[in-house]
């Protein structure tokens, strides 16, 4: 998952800025693999055991994590926790009452993926109750922190505008970190030559899990209001979805969902797709598909939404197009489709556009700021 991903960035930038860096992980069926607790000592993480529900339970494993600060000689300068609203009482609701008790000296931020009550407000237009609920939960939490990092300046500034008395210092957007081999050299050899591997790619890709429902809502807008275009504009065409838990019914013989694929069959997908589509509805953050697509080169049309985060200026050289209605959605699919020479533009781009953005350097940059600024 991305955000496990940028998670773990995380993680080895503080190590990289010589923190001594614990990790207490919320226990949830079927999320934590193996190779996530193997990876964790390679860095020099500690990892302790899984947090679990239940006050009393809680309260014990926090007493015991504080303790452990202690016998290390100092204790926890600043626990950062994630903020998500998916399937499980998120985890800050839980404990930023017992921190402020038991370790009344760190700092508390709040790592956020979204901007939460514009997401469940937007993918369940019919249940006003339920986003006026996460609202409230979420800026709640933000208010008890003493900084909270976003993920883009655009979720920077949703979040002031829905609670201005937190103030432009207390958010502080933190770059997401590519790791791709593709962008330790952007422009290799193999980059170069690539003006020829625009006759040898075709079709489409999307790429995203099933389970998450502004992945199901975004193919749901592409297949009922742009596909037909697509296929009326480009006889022959193809969409290949990547991802597993897909339940979609695509009424086409060109759609094909091929489940989950490890990172190696990934890359070939992808280094053998034209175009890269993230038409993405009723979300917020930084949709880290579209970063995965700019880091192997292939063209990406998204929409102002999808946009977030991405840096892009609206030249003809931006590694994305931004579209938002199934017209212009298509126009832009078609041009890049069939322009060998715009295609080349964003294909060569894209590599080192995520070299310049997505890095660790800025990522740490932005950690020091906070640490600075609170102080640690």
């Amino acid at each position: 998952y991305g955000s496990d991903k940028r998670l773990f960035h995380v993680v080895e930038s503080l190590k990289s800025m010589g923190c001594d860096v614990v990790y207490g992980a919320k226990h949830v069926s079927g999320l934590e693999t193996v190779d996530d607790r193997l990876r964790l000592p390679k860095v020099g993480v500690r990892a302790v055991t899984p947090l679990a529900d239940g006050e009393e339970i809680l309260r014990e494993q926090v007493e015991r994590l504080m303790r452990y600060g202690r016998a290390r000689s100092h204790p926890f300068d600043m626990v950062i926790m994630t903020l998500w609203f998916w399937s499980t009482t998120p985890l800050p609701l839980q404990l930023l009452p017992l921190l402020k008790e038991l370790s009344p000296t760190s700092r508390i931020a709040i790592l956020s993926d979204d901007v939460h009550f514009m997401r469940v407000r937007s993918i369940s237009s019919h249940d006003r109750r339920r986003a006026n609920e996460v609202r409230s939960e979420e800026l709640g939490v933000y208010r008890g922190a003493d900084v909270v990092f976003t993920m883009t300046e655009e979720d920077k500034s949703r979040i002031l505008t829905a609670e201005p008395s937190l103030g432009a210092p207390f958010i502080i957007p933190l770059p997401t970190v590519s790791t791709s081999l593709l962008v330790d050299d952007p422009w290799s050899k193999k980059s170069e030559a690539s003006r020829d591997s625009f006759e040898s790619r075709s079709h489409l890709i999307f790429v995203g899990n099933g389970a998450n429902p502004v992945n199901g809502l975004s193919l749901k807008w592409f297949l009922d209001t742009t596909w037909k275009r697509v296929r009326k504009a480009i006889p022959g065409i193809e969409l290949t979805v990547i991802g597993a838990d897909w339940d979609v019914d695509a009424k086409s013989s060109d759609v094909h969902f091929r489940g989950f694929v490890d990172e190696e069959e990934l890359s070939a997908l992808l280094e053998a797709t034209r175009v890269f589509i993230s038409p993405i509805v009723g979300s917020t953050g930084l949709n880290t598909k579209n970063i995965l697509a700019m880091e192997h080169g292939v063209p990406l049309v998204t929409t102002t939404l999808g946009s977030d985060g991405l840096h892009l200026n609206g030249s003809r050289t931006d590694p994305a197009m931004v579209a938002d209605d199934p017209q212009s959605f298509t126009k832009a699919i078609k041009g890049l489709y069939t322009d060998a020479d715009a295609w080349f533009l964003r294909h060569i781009r894209g590599p080192k556009h995520v070299a310049e953005y997505f890095t660790r350097g800025r990522q740490v940059a932005q950690l020091q700021k906070a640490f600075a600024q609170l102080g640690i």
